[in-house]
């Protein structure tokens, strides 16, 4: 007799909050304002023994912005804890070196952090906030010295897709891992920014 086969999430990217302080063009969650039935703490903790008892390698926590939830670092420990792989993805734009602390004693497998231009207007353009490219260098120079896995993501469009050799300069020889993706029109992303055939 056959037993039925199930798939294990080994990689489970969690979206704990839809609370952000930008207002990314290109967002596919409309991230913003949270949504009104988030996981309480008790909650969210229980998610993460569910998880690890499904077998769950790694965990990606996202948001909106994840490191505006208060319970962050409880829920990082949590992961840590069942042995599965700890990762973050940020904006970098509400940063201090007390979370870069508080990375460095939980010791994530990665920290990302969006980088969509190679030049500060067109960057925050695309983040909706003035700044947020300073905040972005900030960020990864936090990071660095911290010794903290870093990676920087590129989510690629109309508006920035002539600048990946800009980004390329910025990151080059630093030791950071570089993810490029295609933004798609969903959530917030107007169509007429989607690359078309020949750019993509």
């Amino acid at each position: 007799m056959r037993h039925k086969q199930y798939n294990i999430p080994g990689q489970v990217v969690w979206e704990l909050t839809l609370k952000c302080n930008l207002h990314c063009i290109h967002c596919g969650s409309t991230a913003g304002t949270p949504r009104p039935n988030e996981l309480s703490t008790k909650e969210a903790l229980k998610l993460c023994k569910d998880l690890a008892e499904l077998n769950s390698q790694e965990i990606c926590l996202m948001g909106g912005e994840p490191f505006l939830r208060k319970d962050w670092v409880q829920l990082g420990r949590e992961i840590k804890n069942y042995g599965m792989k700890l990762l973050f993805i940020s904006n970098g734009y509400a940063i201090t070196q007390h979370i870069i602390s508080q990375l460095k004693r939980l010791q994530p497998y990665a920290v990302a952090t969006s980088l969509d231009g190679g030049t500060a207007t067109t960057h925050d353009h695309i983040r909706g906030t003035s700044g947020s490219f300073k905040k972005v260098m900030d960020f990864l120079a936090l990071c660095k010295s911290a010794n903290l896995p870093t990676t920087v993501i590129t989510t690629v469009n109309k508006l920035n897709i002539n600048e990946l050799p800009a980004i390329k300069d910025i990151i080059q020889g630093q030791q950071i891992a570089w993810q490029i993706q295609v933004a798609t029109p969903t959530g917030r992303f107007p169509r007429r920014f989607a690359l078309n055939k020949e750019e993509y």
